[in-house]
């Protein structure tokens, strides 16, 4: 079974008695009894309370819930909470880019794409799903789609520095050295750590 540590969250007894208060007052009254008689317990979320709680959730508090759970690194739980944001609402472009991204982290590139290729769909100037996508790319080693997802994302945030060095990372890999090192330098110019790191790890003046 799954369970949840709110102790591992970080979560003081002050906040759990904070969240308690908040759930109270937006109506969830029993996981806010469940928080408050637990504390910083465990709280095993395929229990029927839970699962009762989680369903009487509002799309927003699912979200929220599923978010939280993506955060501390609970893939699997997130991804089954954002599963019931988008039963609710199959528009919802960012629990699609979330649902995505945890895709991602669990390798599981083309889950991820088919996700990205819907909160695209529904929002076509998405310029972090687009970088994500091309992300999702890259690790599949497509990088001239992956490329252009990631030209995609900087024709509409200009300014995005991590599409620029995932850009470059992908020019690289593919053996345009020359123009992978100048996305390097446009991303670090634009703050990007990992980008200045790898210059200087080459020898290369930004």
């Amino acid at each position: 079974s799954q369970r949840v540590f709110l102790s591992g969250l970080g979560i003081g007894a002050a906040a759990i008695v904070l969240i308690g208060l908040i759930l109270v007052f937006t109506g969830q009254v029993r996981i806010a009894a469940l928080i408050h008689s637990t504390g910083v317990s465990e709280l095993q979320s395929p229990e029927p309370e839970i699962q009762a709680s989680l369903a009487g959730l509002s799309e927003a508090g699912l979200f929220e819930t599923g978010y939280d759970y993506y955060e501390s690194g609970k893939l699997e739980n997130a991804r089954e909470v954002l599963d019931r944001v988008l039963e609710k609402n199959p528009e919802n472009s960012v629990a699609f880019f979330v649902r995505g991204s945890i895709y991602m982290e669990m390798g599981m590139y083309n889950q991820a794409i088919r996700d990205l290729d819907r909160a695209i769909e529904i929002q076509p100037e998405y310029s972090e799903a687009f970088c994500k996508r091309g992300q999702a790319k890259s690790s599949l080693r497509l990088y001239p789609e992956a490329i252009r997802d990631f030209n995609r994302a900087i024709e509409i945030t200009p300014e995005f520095s991590v599409a620029y060095y995932h850009r470059g990372a992908a020019r690289l890999a593919s053996g345009s050295r020359q123009a992978g090192i100048k996305d390097y330098r446009i991303a670090a110019r634009l703050g990007s750590k990992a980008a200045s790191e790898w210059l200087e790890a080459e020898g290369i003046r930004n």
